[in-house]
């Protein structure tokens, strides 16, 4: 993020009326940059400001939600009861330690080079971190730190979190209670919806209550029945076109008068 930000401030753009999104696992990313945006409001004199941010079912809000220690699976969405799938385990772990120890970028789009012969998809790296339940694992490349964590009740997991990882989680800057961030973090929409098999609906209802507990301006557009592309019964909601509709007004009624 922050090597984005500096990329950004060669460019010929406005620098001071910047906006952020991200989208489902974009979520995390945004939540960063939004981070680093507040902490660059403090400075005496910031290189760049960015006017909101909007978060369409995007994760991050809360990676220490028991979702993420629970292995599942991809397609059905459901629980791996009660020891997950131990034939499926060992293929798990080995795209994994294919997947860390490599320096190759992977995604599912065509346009990405060197996506063929043995080198994993983006879409098999999730299965594998979801069947294993080890997210927090990727997240900080600590092997072992998600089942550390998943021994703790949800609410000791924040504080076990060691010092070196705990600027990599959001939640705790969101949730950290200083009495600067109303002053500083940028407005915040959330849109999700309540139905969300994927990245849990509960996500967004974290960063909502941690930003309005602290002050912050944050707005939470619930899609009710929606799921993780905000469709309702497999078909695109009417609600999901006025939430877009209304993302956009909602940042150009942010923009700075000129």
């Amino acid at each position: 993020m922050k090597a984005l930000f500096s990329y950004l401030l060669t460019l010929p753009i406005p620098h001071h009326q910047l906006f952020l999104a991200g989208f489902s696992g974009g979520g995390y990313p945004l939540r960063l940059a939004a981070v680093l945006a507040a902490e660059e409001k403090r400075r005496a004199d910031p290189r760049f400001t960015v006017q909101g941010w909007v978060s369409f079912f995007g994760m991050g809000g809360d990676f220490l939600l028991d979702h993420w220690f629970t292995p599942r699976d991809t397609v059905t969405r459901q629980p791996l009861w009660p020891d997950g799938e131990p034939h499926k385990a060992e293929a798990w772990s080995h795209i994994l330690e294919e997947w860390y120890g490599t320096d190759t970028e992977y995604s599912d789009l065509p346009y990405t080079e060197g996506l063929d012969g043995h080198i994993p998809s983006r879409g098999r790296v999730w299965e594998s971190l979801h069947g294993l339940a080890c997210f927090n694992d990727a997240l900080t490349s600590d092997r072992g730190l998600s089942e550390r964590l998943a021994a703790h009740p949800y609410t000791e997991r924040p504080a076990t979190i060691p010092e070196p990882y705990r600027a990599i989680y959001p939640q705790l800057y969101f949730e950290s209670g200083s009495d600067t961030l109303p002053l500083t973090l940028s407005p915040c929409l959330l849109i999700h919806g309540d139905r969300d098999d994927v990245v849990p609906y509960e996500e967004s209802l974290r960063t909502s209550s941690a930003l309005k507990a602290s002050g912050a301006s944050v707005e939470l557009m619930t899609i009710r029945g929606g799921d993780h592309n905000l469709c309702v019964d497999g078909a695109e909601s009417p609600d999901a076109l006025k939430a877009y509709e209304y993302a956009v007004t909602w940042m150009l009624g942010l923009v700075p008068a000129l």
